[in-house]
């Protein structure tokens, strides 16, 4: 074989690897980045249940205060959530049903930036909304 083959062969193999290596580092950031927010999905469905649990716990009925209440249930989900490295504010936390026969719900809302994917494709949004949800029955 000639030197000019090889040439053109080592060639070949480098612009098959330009065209190839930015589509697979693409794919390798999409699921790291699907894998960090499904993680912190979890976190957060994880806290809207310590949360619930929270706000469920026996309370006599006329001293129980739905203010009270709702402090308890933040202070549960923050605590969860700063745990594994995520920073939620009582403004991000929607309690329903305390002090109320039923059941109670707490939902967490938290906003996820995205560390990679808006760099790779600026017109996605460079932030996605997670909720995570639970609802438990009172005693």
């Amino acid at each position: 074989m000639s030197a000019r083959a090889r040439r053109g062969e080592a060639g070949m193999a480098m612009l098959e690897t330009v065209i190839v290596l930015p589509i697979v580092l693409m794919l390798l950031f999409a699921v790291i980045e699907f894998g960090i927010v499904f993680g912190r999905w979890q976190v957060l469905s994880n806290a809207a249940r310590e949360g619930a649990r929270r706000a469920v716990v026996f309370r006599p009925p006329a001293t129980c205060s739905a203010g009270a209440v709702k402090a308890e249930v933040d202070a549960a989900v923050a605590n969860y959530a700063s745990a594994l490295g995520m920073n939620v504010s009582s403004g991000e936390v929607a309690l329903s049903g305390a002090c109320v026969p039923g059941s109670s719900t707490v939902t967490v809302t938290h906003t996820y930036d995205f560390l990679f994917l808006d760099r790779f494709a600026p017109s996605l949004t460079s932030s996605l909304r997670l909720v995570g949800s639970s609802t438990m029955r009172n005693e």
